[in-house]
Order: structure tokens, then C-alpha cells, then sequence
């Protein structure tokens, strides 16, 4: 990882975040973000059909995440260095 993007995590995203969710900064960072109730929600044929979903919402498992993380694919566009 560049050490730049350390950097800015550090000294600027770590100490403006502060004790607020870094996805959602309206939520305080105990809070389940999203809430679980989502996976559900999506997966009400009534909200699949008026969002066009052709198959049922599934969370990515975190075997393929972890592997996405492991070349450095997070890195690479500005709107994710937070996670990097």
C-alpha cells in the first residue's frame, strides 16, 4: 500500500470520523450498519419485481472478499482508499 494513503487514513479520515460510522457518519460507530433487516427487505418478491431482480439477494460470502483485498483491487479507485 502506498504510504501516502496510510497518511490520509491516519492524520485526516481516522480523526474526522472519530467515534461515528465511517460508511455512514450519521450513525454512531456501534451501530449496525446496514441494519440486518436489508437482507430480508431485498428479498421480498415484491420489492424484486419493482427493483427488476431476477434472483434472490445473497451477501457475498467472505472467502472471495478476502481474496479482492488480497491484490490490492480496493486500492485503486479514490472512493475506496478509505478502505485501504
Amino acid at each position: 500500500m502506498d504510504i501516502t494513503k496510510l497518511v490520509q487514513i491516519d492524520n485526516v479520515f481516522t480523526p474526522a470520523v472519530g467515534d461515528y460510522d465511517s460508511y455512514d457518519i450519521r450513525q454512531n460507530s456501534s451501530a449496525l450498519f446496514p441494519p440486518e433487516y436489508y437482507m430480508y427487505y431485498l428479498r421480498k418478491e415484491d420489492v424484486m419485481k419493482k427493483i427488476g431482480a431476477q434472483v434472490k439477494y445473497e451477501e457475498c460470502p467472505n472467502a472471495p472478499y478476502e481474496q479482492f483485498v488480497k491484490t490490492g483491487d480496493v486500492c485503486i479507485y479514490p472512493t475506496s482508499v478509505l478502505e485501504c
